[in-house]
């Protein structure tokens, strides 16, 4: 049974604060890097024990503005990289599913992940995250959902256009993770490299509405 939320947009640039009564903040694929406030706004609410939710696309095909934001995700152990996971999955050209939408089989333990056993995701056009290591002081980061050995973080934008794009030596290879779950005292975050997952074309896919719905569930408490 899932709890009922309501549900409101929060204009961060003007309000300048996050109410503390607020059980969750979603972060969902800015195309423009915050404003200042907003930063401030969202880092005061996880200082004082808030519970966020960030998909931060990756910076292709469009060029996005993300820089403050990558920094502040850092500052809670979770480094955004400029790549776009590209797996070549014959499970994926078999229900014509493009090199662009890793198929996510590979789960850390977790409450959010618990029962998605056996359970594939979708994450479409996504980045790969890195878990920084050693974490920052008093922050635990969880690994929370792995791509195949297969997939590969590409870095070079031409190559994608011109749909050569290859393994390079430059490149991360997989798995990678493209979900994450810093944690600190009482503040809660969750990192997924897209906001794809939760649109209305893939919500509805495979086991990707479970995942969202237990990460909102998890952060809420």
């Amino acid at each position: 049974e899932r709890a009922n939320y309501e549900v409101k947009p929060l204009a961060l640039a003007r309000e300048g604060k996050i109410a503390a009564d607020t059980a969750v903040v979603i972060v969902p694929g800015p195309r423009t890097d915050l404003f200042p406030p907003e930063l401030d706004a969202l880092d005061g609410y996880l200082g004082a024990g808030g519970k966020v939710l960030a998909m931060i696309d990756p910076p292709f095909p469009q060029k996005i503005q993300d820089a403050s934001l990558k920094k502040l995700l850092t500052n809670w152990g979770v480094v955004p990289t400029d790549t776009l996971i590209v797996e070549l999955s014959p499970i994926g050209r078999l229900f014509g599913i493009g090199p662009e939408v890793p198929i996510i089989q590979q789960y850390e333990p977790h409450a959010i992940t618990r029962d998605l056993g056996g359970i594939t995701t979708l994450f479409p056009i996504t980045r790969a995250l890195e878990v920084a290591k050693p974490a920052p002081a008093g922050v635990n980061v969880t690994p929370l959902a792995r791509t195949s050995p297969e997939s590969w973080g590409e870095t070079d934008r031409q190559a994608l256009e011109q749909g050569t794009a290859k393994p390079d030596p430059q490149d991360p290879k997989g798995p990678l993770t493209v979900a994450a779950v810093p944690t600190k005292d009482k503040a809660r975050l969750v990192v997924y490299g897209t906001s794809n997952l939760a649109t209305n074309q893939f919500l509805n896919l495979q086991g990707n509405r479970d995942f969202f719905l237990n990460t909102v569930s998890w952060l809420a408490e």
